[in-house]
């Protein structure tokens, strides 16, 4: 910007310097744009990389909490099928004794009966298990024991 010099050049020199001095400020300005732009950019950049860690992060958490309930569904399946086994197993010996009962119980009234029978009571007087007939067959059997 000295005056000497651009008043001994001729003019379309100090066109030209202007014209170029000009474009150098705005590229300049430019560049310091562009520069803040990219500061900012890296921080984002940065934030970004931390939030996609922070996220894998996670994920792998998430990951290892659904093989734990796998593991754990596994093992309450497991859990289940021997209780269901246990029961299945359960259920068949109930039903046995229950068959083993009545088999018993049928013999019973066979056996009472035929007795009933034998000394002279009546299957229409009471019911099998009647606590009067048992008296009877009791105090029956005591008079069988001491003849």
């Amino acid at each position: 910007d000295d005056p000497e010099i651009l008043s001994d050049a001729p003019s379309s020199w100090s066109q030209t310097y202007k014209a170029f001095e000009d474009a150098i400020r705005n590229r300049q300005s430019l560049l310091i744009t562009l520069l803040s732009q990219l500061e900012l950019s890296q921080a984002e950049s940065m934030e970004l990389a931390r939030e996609l860690q922070h996220t894998e992060s996670r994920v792998a958490e998430l990951s290892q909490s659904v093989d734990h309930a796998g593991k754990d569904l596994d093992k309450a399946k497991e859990a289940i099928n021997f209780q269901a086994k246990a029961s299945t197993s359960e259920i068949k010996r109930l039903k046995e004794q229950l068959k083993d009962l009545s088999t018993n119980n049928t013999t019973s009234s066979v056996f009472f009966g035929q007795f009933d029978a034998l000394i002279g009571i009546s299957n229409d007087e009471a019911s099998i298990y009647d606590e009067s007939q048992c008296k009877i067959r009791l105090d029956s059997i005591g008079s069988f024991q001491s003849r």
